[in-house]
């Protein structure tokens, strides 16, 4: 298997609250830029983010862990401020697009949502980021 067999061809996860500010990574065909920002806009960093292939195939093997493709759409709490945010992910033939505000796949049904506290799922999302990363950027939250 080649380095590039573990490659994304995309990769977008995005999580911010106002107050909090927000961070961004994003898979940009030869590595992994990190943006940090606040309510004004985002800071992004010239240097790219190049994750070997063990750091991918532990992130792969999470996401297959938390069944990240079988979550829903929208994760929304009747909440007016907070934790929003977003991911967009397409590796092999596995695609998701999701949101939340607040609310968080369900660790027993991936299709349903907890509210308010991050979930099991999504904490494993968070650090597998994190690992790839090399660095604690998302689990900040």
């Amino acid at each position: 298997m080649s380095k590039n067999d573990v490659n994304p061809d995309i990769l977008v996860f995005e999580i911010g609250a106002y107050l909090a500010g927000s961070y961004k990574i994003e898979w940009r065909g030869d590595g992994l830029a990190l943006e940090a920002g606040y309510s004004h806009g985002y800071f992004g960093d010239d240097n790219l983010i190049r994750p070997d292939k063990e750091k991918w195939d532990h992130f792969w093997e999470e996401m297959e862990s938390i069944e990240v493709w079988d979550w829903a759409s929208e994760y929304s709490a009747a909440v007016c401020d907070g934790t929003s945010w977003s991911l967009k992910l397409k590796y092999k033939n596995n695609v998701i697009d999701t949101h939340g505000h607040m609310a968080y796949p369900d660790p027993d049904d991936v299709s349903k949502k907890l509210e308010i506290e991050f979930s099991q799922p999504f904490q494993k999302l968070i650090k597998g980021l994190d690992t790839l990363c090399g660095k604690r950027h998302f689990s900040k939250y």
